[in-house]
């Protein structure tokens, strides 16, 4: 996962976690926005960055 890319764009991580038990090796992280509008125009500007767009192809 291109951490750069999503800290550049997401802003402040405020939570990051993962599974011990049911689905395993699964990592959930948490955001932290000033509404929803904000967090689309942060996606959408992450979305456009090169960095992750060669991460998902």
């Amino acid at each position: 996962m291109p951490w750069r890319c999503k800290t550049d764009h997401l802003g402040q991580l405020i939570g990051f976690f993962f599974t011990e038990i049911g689905v395993v090796n699964q990592v959930v992280h948490i955001w932290a926005y000033e509404s929803l509008d904000d967090r689309l125009v942060r996606r959408a500007r992450m979305a456009q960055d090169e960095r992750w767009q060669t991460f998902l192809a």
